[in-house]
């Protein structure tokens, strides 16, 4: 069992589990108000010592008003001298030879602060491998701002991304066979059901079990979850495998997918996840199959994002998390 690490909510008045002072702090540009809401939060306060930012081409396409490119390139106010690279929300190895470049740099006393905000998922998998295989580095502190709302589409949907969609599998995270031929498929629902239909009908499991967010960080998203994904609770023993974990808390979900794990040993099951739901729970699924290597990690990429998901700022919370490697 890996050992997990602390979580805990900051803000201006409470920086105290934050470090005093980084070797690299890593994030991706936007325009939502909370891409940079951590750094504002801990501008002065700590020392940098270099910083990397992802600029994903999709975006930086999309900027169109002046108030939208001065939010965009907010970062070379809070970060002065970071690196940029431009990549793209729809190709997963984008950049990230350069990324592993940077890394090679760092040593194991070294800080690394990430912030995931706005990160994509396949990204926020990519990125925490490369991590793991720098030599003696055995934690990173990652921040993570939540958005206060969610907006819909012009049909009045909680889809954020359009079809049709590519399920890859990731990249460092392809698992191991199993000499059993029963697929168990986990599911980390989110608020956009086509993603979900997409992955279960591409995976065609032999069991699925469903991990809904709760509690949720916004009150009402655990119930917008479960209708966005309604289609797969209309079979009885998917609806009776039903599972739940913690939006905000990775470990949670890292607990949550552990028990499964125990529950189908992967004697008898190849176990694959799909991390749909919120950035936390997708932190806490990564964490897992970097602990586990037999797991596979598996993601819809789709036609077209949204490139803006909501302008306000919830909480923001600290995760320190370990990338130890766990058993082979």
């Amino acid at each position: 069992m890996v050992r997990l690490a602390l979580y805990n909510t900051i803000s201006r008045r409470n920086l105290r589990r934050v470090r005093d002072s980084y070797k690299l702090v890593i994030c991706a540009a936007g325009t939502d108000r909370r891409a940079y809401e951590s750094i504002r939060m801990t501008f002065g306060q700590i020392a940098i010592d270099s910083s990397l930012i992802l600029e994903f081409s999709e975006r930086t396409k999309s900027v169109k008003t002046a108030q939208d490119l001065t939010r965009y390139r907010e970062y070379e106010h809070l970060l002065p001298g970071a690196t940029a690279l431009e990549c793209s929300l729809m190709d997963r190895n984008c950049a990230m030879r350069r990324v592993s470049q940077v890394l090679e740099h760092l040593g194991p006393d070294d800080s690394v602060l990430v912030d995931l905000s706005v990160f994509t998922k396949p990204y926020l998998f990519a990125l925490l491998r490369a991590l793991q295989k720098v030599p003696g580095l055995h934690s990173v502190d990652i921040l993570y701002t939540e958005p206060s709302y969610y907006k819909k589409n012009r049909t009045s949907r909680w889809s954020t991304t359009k079809q049709p969609y590519d399920v890859i599998e990731i990249p460092g995270f392809a698992g191991r066979s199993s000499e059993s031929n029963k697929r168990l498929l986990v599911m980390l629902l989110g608020s956009d059901g086509g993603e979900s239909r997409w992955v279960y009908e591409d995976q065609a499991p032999t069991v699925t079990i469903p991990v809904n967010g709760f509690p949720s960080y916004l009150l009402y998203y655990k119930d917008v979850s479960m209708l966005s994904n309604s289609f797969l609770f209309d079979e009885q023993t998917v609806r009776a495998n039903l599972d739940f974990a913690p939006a905000y808390n990775p470990f949670g979900t890292y607990n949550a997918l552990d028990a499964i794990r125990k529950r189908f040993p992967f004697d008898q099951f190849a176990m694959t996840i799909a991390a749909l739901g919120p950035k936390p729970m997708a932190l806490g699924a990564a964490l897992f199959a970097l602990h586990y290597a037999d797991v596979r990690v598996v993601y819809p990429l789709p036609s077209r994002y949204a490139m803006k998901i909501g302008d306000d700022v919830g909480r923001t919370w600290l995760y320190r998390v370990p990338i130890a490697p766990g058993p082979r």
